[in-house]
């Protein structure tokens, strides 16, 4: 889960324009790799796709999350 949290905190961080949205979208896609059943990890990689603004992907995150 470190990978996840990390991302996380990456994604949410409270200054916009200096928000490591690419080391986001790393961690959150190595915490799929450890754990892709997880609903939290792609719940993340959801945020860090839609701060990316890869909105197809965002989606499509948010969609398996909730499925999960």
């Amino acid at each position: 889960m470190t990978h996840n949290n990390l991302a996380l905190a990456l994604a949410i961080a409270p200054d916009a324009p200096q928000r490591p949205i690419a080391e986001a979208l790393e961690h959150a896609r190595k915490a799929i790799e450890l754990a892709p059943e997880n609903c939290a990890t792609n719940n993340t990689l959801a945020l860090a796709e839609y701060r990316s603004g890869s909105w197809s992907e965002a989606l499509a995150a948010s969609e398996q999350s909730m499925k999960l």
